[in-house]
Order: structure tokens, then sequence, then C-alpha cells
């Protein structure tokens, strides 16, 4: 429990980069353990994680000094001691060694390193009533949840799949007769020898699971329903469920073509709104004249695959128990999807990619066995690789809570006078002009009309390139006009160079992104190119970011 260092290091080096997101809580706790150190767990442990620093506390400007606590070891043992009585919070989410006692020259500083919850634990609520004690964070504070959002905690924490939930009072025939035929005929295209194509359609719908035996009776399950069934009838089970596709082509707010699920003009349920909508976005997608290796035409690239991806990943993901629906819309440079229900993943999981939670797993499926969708956890690459073919910004992940929400914006084609990382200037909220992050994860939280939300960027990986550019980029270089067009980066400092002159100054976290590395490498890379003077920092605290050294050009 007590740290090796018994210097100030740590504190210099830690604290810092720990205020750049929204993770660190200081707290003077000089009576003891104070009564909002609970409410902070609970946040940080429904949320990204955090830490909590006991004998901390904060100047007006927002930074730090350190106060010192009074018997750290009692401390620390009072806290373990409570932290593990059910009738004060409900999960122990933390080890032996994320209680550490710092000795510093300006006195002991008890670190608490929360980590995010595992998923079946949400939500760790204060007290005995996730109703009245969950909390979760919000820019510097935490926030009382309300009802609506432990719910949708709840039932994200039941391990079991949902969707594959029957629906009590409701036969084989609430499946649309159209959708499912339609479904099938898609099926056996994509597997024409498969041994389920010469099934019945209530034998084939029983293997898919949008069917489900009931006793001796056949029910159609929630993904089922979901999936082929008609407007009218969902909403019988889902009482929000809405979907709203627009398209909005000028610089008017008011759409120029729309069609949602209850129009009554059509079917209203997922597998022909992905039809309509997939076929209405591949104008939105640029084809550029290609050949393959038997000189047939190539009409299908890595951006309609992008798209597919993130059509599919925004029906599959919501959450339809909750308010405001499921709404895609395409602007003349983007196309912004946005459906209920928080992340499951933390936004570090999803922007590695590679980890699968899908909040509709038999849903999931359904979209798989005809060809729709990729393997778990791959579609955030997918959609990175259509944009490095298209040549455009990556894709934007934007979280909102009080209700869930998530947006995802994707930059389907170049637009004549845009830079790859200058386009993510059309998202509101997120500045081209250097004055805001562009597509780094921000730790202020902002109001919408979704809600609150954090802007996490889906950015690039090891093996992502933001852009290539012409030659390597250092001191004194001054820049070509149409460097946002310029071929992609190499090196680091390539990488580093061109991020901060297309898109200004950014914290540690969105250029840690850049290059694909952990936190603790990207700042010994930018602690050495500030030694170097090829950047320089700016800001103090959590609004520390790091911009080109006035010298190198810009």
């Amino acid at each position: 429990m007590d740290g090796s260092e018994h210097d100030d290091a740590w504190w210099s080096r830690e604290v810092p980069r720990m205020r750049e997101g929204n993770r660190l809580e200081a707290k003077r706790a000089k009576g003891g353990l104070p009564h909002s150190l609970w409410e902070t767990y609970s946040s940080f442990a429904n949320t990204e994680g955090g830490l909590i620093l006991l004998g901390v506390s904060e100047h007006e400007d927002h930074s730090l000094y350190i106060t010192g606590v009074d018997d750290a070891r009692n401390m620390a043992q009072d806290f373990w001691n409570m932290v593990h009585d059910p009738s004060k919070v409900s999960a122990v989410v933390l080890s032996d060694n994320d209680v550490v006692i710092r000795h510093t020259s300006q006195g002991d500083v008890i670190s608490i390193d929360i980590p995010r919850a595992a998923r079946d634990c949400i939500p760790v609520y204060v007290g005995q009533n996730p109703m009245t004690g969950s909390y979760r964070r919000n820019g510097d504070g935490d926030y009382l949840c309300d009802e609506e959002t432990v719910r949708a905690m709840l039932r994200d924490s039941d391990l079991l799949p949902l969707d594959r939930t029957i629906v009590e009072g409701m036969g084989a025939d609430a499946l649309n007769a159209d959708s499912v035929a339609s479904y099938r005929r898609q099926f056996k295209n994509r597997r024409p020898g498969h041994p389920w194509v010469g099934l019945s359609d209530e034998d084939f719908l029983l293997r898919i699971e949008a069917l489900r035996l009931d006793g001796s009776q056949v029910r159609p399950t929630r993904a089922g329903l979901l999936m082929f069934g008609e407007a009218w009838r969902i909403t019988s089970e889902f009482p929000y469920y809405f979907l709203d596709y627009r398209e909005v082509m000028d610089d008017q707010e008011r759409w120029n073509d729309r069609f949602t699920s209850d129009d009554g003009t059509w079917s209203g349920n997922l597998y022909d709104f992905w039809g309509k909508v997939v076929n209405r976005l591949r104008s939105a997608v640029a084809h550029p004249f290609q050949l393959d290796a038997d000189l047939h035409r190539i009409d299908d690239n890595p951006m309609d695959k992008a798209v597919r991806e993130a059509v599919t990943n925004t029906l599959v993901h919501a959450d339809y128990f909750i308010r405001r629906g499921t709404v895609i819309i395409q602007y003349y440079d983007r196309i912004v999807l946005s459906n209920p229900g928080s992340l499951r993943l933390s936004s570090e999981e999803v922007m590695q990619g590679g980890i699968s939670d899908t909040r509709n797993p038999t849903l999931m499926k359904m979209f798989n066995l005809i060809g729709i969708g990729e393997k778990a956890g791959s579609g955030f690459d997918v959609m990175r690789e259509g944009c490095l073919f298209a040549g455009t910004a990556a894709p934007e992940l934007e979280v909102f809570d009080d209700p869930g929400r998530v947006q995802l914006t994707l930059y389907p084609r170049k637009i004549a006078g845009d830079s790859m990382i200058a386009g993510a200037s059309a998202v509101p909220g997120v500045s081209a002009d250097g004055g805001g992050p562009v597509g780094a994860e921000s730790p202020t939280m902002r109001n919408s009309e979704h809600g609150t939300g954090t802007i996490h960027r889906i950015g690039a990986r090891g093996s992502d390139r933001l852009n290539d550019m012409v030659g390597t980029f250092g001191k004194n270089v001054a820049l070509p006009a149409d460097f946002g067009n310029a071929i992609r980066p190499q090196s680091q400092l390539e990488k580093i160079t061109y991020a901060l002159t297309v898109g200004g100054p950014q914290p540690t976290s969105y250029l840690a992104v850049v290059l694909g590395l952990g936190l603790t490498r990207t700042r010994e890379i930018l602690a050495s190119l500030v030694k170097d003077g090829v950047i320089e920092p700016i800001g103090v605290g959590r609004g520390r970011k790091y911009r080109l050294a006035e010298h190198t050009g810009s």
C-alpha cells in the first residue's frame, strides 16, 4: 500500500497528464474520508475510471497543490474497511495495488486508482438502492443518474443477450412476410449450398433465432421482431422505437428528403431500413473508375464497406428501450449516425478494436449471416480503412449521457478545399482553426440536444496513417499550401508535425491516438521533441496542449 517513491517525481510526472482528461478528483480530506469520496468512486467506476487524490486541493485556476493527510496509513485502512462494506457501496472494483500512499516533501497523499467496473457490476452505487445512489462523471464533477439511465445500466449488466428474449402475446405472423422473403433471398445468394436454404420459413427463422419455441407455441424474439416485424407491432414491445433517415444537402437545417419507421409506407423494421439507407448513402461515396484483374469494373470500395459497417453498428448497438430513436443524417460533406444507448466498452477499447460487446448479438448474427457486418471488434478498423482509401478525416465518436447516446460521424468523400483532418470541423463543437481539439478526446462535457457528452476520436492506430507528407518536416521547414492533401506521414515526427499543423494545438491524449502508442511512450516522445525545440507546451494541468514551436513553420 506504500509507494516506493519518496520524492516528488511522481507528482511532477503523473499529475499533469491525469488532468488532461476527465479522470482526476482532488480532495483535501483533512478531517478524514470525505462523504463525496463515494460519489466519485461510483462515478469513475460507472464511466471510464479515474484517480482520486486525498490530501490534495485545487487553486482558483484549477492547478493542484498538496495539503497532505494526517496519518495516511490509518486513513487508507479506513477506506478499505468502508469500501468492503456493502451498505456503503455496492461493489469493490479495486485491487491492493490501486490504493497507494505517496510520501512527498509537502505531505502524504493517498492515490486511489479506480478502474472502469466490469459490465456485470454496473451500476456501482452508493448505499443500497441503485436508483438513488448511482453516479456518472460529467465534466469535472459527479452527477446523480436519473432512473432511465440506471435502468439502462441494469439492462446492460445482464450477461444474457436480451434480444433473444421471447415476445409474449405474439406469434410468427407478427413478422413481415416480404421482409423475411427478401432476407432469405440474400441468404441464399450469399450461401447457396447452406442446409438452411431448403427449410420452411418457420424452421429457418427458428435457426436464426428470429423465432423461439415457447412451450408448444412459436413466438418471435425481440431480435426477430426488430429485424422483420412491422413498426406498429415493434412499438408494442419497444415504446420508444423510432428510425429516422434524413438528407440535408444545403446550409439549411431543414431536410431535403426523409423517411421514418412510422410513416406507414413500408414495414419500418431494421432489415428494410438498413437496405433503404445503404442504397441512399451509396451516392455519398466517390466511386473512381477501377478495374479488377479480369478487367471488370469495381464499383464497391473500402468506403462503401465503411458506410455499411457504420449503419450496421448503429442498428445493432442501439438500446431500443431508450428515448429519441435511431437517426441517420446525410449531409453534403458527412454522414452522422446516432443511436440510443451508452458504450459498453471503454473508449480506449473501442479505439483499439479487437474487442466486441454487442448490445444485440442476435441481431448482429442475423446481419452476419447475409454478409453484413465484419468480424467481432473490427468495425472501426473497417471504417478507418475506408477513410484512408477516400483520403478523408478519421471517424469520430461522440458519447452523450442523460440519456445515453452514441453518435458516429463519417466523412465519405473529400470536399474541395477540405484537408483530411480539417474536415472534422463540420461537427458542431469541434474547431478547425486551432481553437479547440479536432477530433481529440475532450475533457469537457457539453450540452446538446442529445444530452451531455464527451468527444472521442476514433483515430489512427499504429497501422493507420493520417496522410502522407512530402519529405520530413522539422525545424525551419516551410509547409506547402496544399499541405492538407499531401501524402501520408511515416515517422513519429512527421505524424505529430502534420497533426499540429493541420489541427492546431492538441493534448497528449489525441497525439497518442495519432501515433498509435500508449500515453507513457507518447509523453516520452513529446518531451524529446520539446527538448529539441520542435514543439512547445501551452497551458498547465488538464488544459495543457502542444503546438509547433514558432520557428518550425506553420
